[in-house]
């Protein structure tokens, strides 16, 4: 899946931390639950990628891993979930399928540009999500 999180101008950041400019996403998915001892199983996600420059895994920022003389300096993506940065690792529940069931889930995302450098330079910017969805 790819998003597209537009154009800022790089004035629009102002220094390291700031964000600028946005797009609203969803992960569709459509689940299909088999049959479990239990009668039901936990449908949980989490995310991961290559970390933007001075950032930690719960600050949801990626490095921009655009190569070449047109990539942008010190400018990543930042993943929200909920309005909070969406944190690297971490198990998000997102619903739960009894025996035999196919259920719908939608979870909302938002991806905003991120200053990691203290300097920066006009350009583009390219970062990676790997997205896992777990059934326990």
């Amino acid at each position: 899946m790819n998003v597209d999180v537009g154009s800022i101008r790089r004035t629009d950041l102002k220094g390291v931390g700031t964000t600028a400019g946005g797009k609203d996403f969803n992960i569709d998915l459509q689940c299909s639950g088999g049959l479990s001892e239990t009668g039901y199983a936990n449908i949980s996600t989490s995310f991961s990628g290559t970390l933007a420059t001075s950032t930690t895994a719960t600050m949801g920022a990626l490095l921009n891993e655009k190569a070449g003389s047109g990539m942008a300096k010190g400018i990543g993506i930042q993943v929200l979930k909920d309005g909070s940065p969406l944190q690297f690792n971490k198990k998000y529940t997102v619903g739960r399928l009894n025996n035999q069931e196919t259920r719908y889930i939608t979870i909302p995302l938002h991806a905003r540009f991120y200053q990691y450098g203290p300097t920066t330079s006009t350009g583009e910017v390219e970062s990676h999500m790997i997205f896992n969805l777990t059934y326990d």
